[in-house]
């Protein structure tokens, strides 16, 4: 063994040169799998890179139940990922999407502080508050309540 990489210190005082010969191998194969195979075959613990299309369709991310499908107005539905932690007697999911910008001051203003829709309105086009445009849109297309 080539004693600048004989130990882990060694590895993390050349990680430079390490990092540069694994590069030039992994770039010396056609196929993503062959290094793969040559390390699996070796029983060097190994794995592809996956891209984010990869890492949501994987079988284990499915198994696990990882990813949850949440419908987003005007985009349809998106699939985000849930807490790792799985837990006995409790079912983790995501209860609802995130909020476009503004699109609860009506609701919260109103409610818990007594506004007018007017008094909501005017701060709304002095800039006190912000909305999406895409809010109305979406409340008028029956996306959002």
């Amino acid at each position: 063994m080539i004693q600048r990489f004989a130990t882990p210190e060694a590895r993390v005082e050349h990680r430079f040169a390490l990092v540069k010969i694994l590069e030039e191998w992994l770039q010396s194969f056609s196929t993503r799998d062959e290094p793969l195979a040559i390390l699996e075959k070796a029983r060097i613990l190994s794995a592809p890179v996956l891209d984010i299309a990869q890492v949501i369709n994987h079988p284990q991310i499915k198994a696990r139940g990882a990813m949850q499908d949440v419908p987003h107005p005007g985009i349809g539905s998106v699939a985000l990922p849930k807490t790792p932690f799985h837990f006995s007697d409790t079912t983790v999911e995501i209860r609802s999407r995130t909020p476009l910008l503004g699109e609860h001051n009506e609701k919260i203003l109103s409610q818990y502080l007594g506004y007018s829709a007017d008094r909501i309105a005017a701060l709304t086009q002095s800039g006190v508050l912000v909305q999406e445009p895409l809010v109305k849109e979406f409340r008028e297309r029956g996306e959002i309540q």
